[in-house]
């Protein structure tokens, strides 16, 4: 494997995670699998995130980003209804990425906060 950047590894990492979650449920899912699939040590990816909540927790927000930033893209793209192009947006996300839509709405740590 070629050594990546900081920014680079730490997406790499978002990315295995947003697969796995979507995959299998928060209990499920090893940390030790995502830190062998990505190539680096467990210590590595704990540098990174502050344990496996921390790590779950982030790969939410990066799927929650990425449903944001596919709304705003549409809506500022389409020509008509800003809300009509949000919510077509919105929808073609989750038809594209239902598992993770599921754990990002459905959560997996309980009624954490977070």
């Amino acid at each position: 494997r070629t050594r990546l950047d900081i920014d680079a590894r730490r997406e790499l990492l978002l990315e295995i995670g947003r697969e796995a979650f979507a995959a299998d449920p928060y209990d499920a899912v090893s940390i030790d699998a995502i830190a062998h699939r990505a190539g680096v040590s467990k210590g590595l990816l704990y540098h990174y995130f502050s344990g496996k909540r921390g790590f779950y927790i982030a790969t939410l927000e990066s799927a929650a980003a990425g449903l944001l930033t596919a709304i705003e893209v549409r809506r500022g793209e389409a020509p008509g209804d800003p809300v009509d192009a949000a919510l077509a947006a919105f929808f073609e996300y989750i038809a594209k990425h239902a598992a993770l839509y599921r754990a990002l709405v459905g959560g997996g740590v309980g009624s954490d906060a977070e």
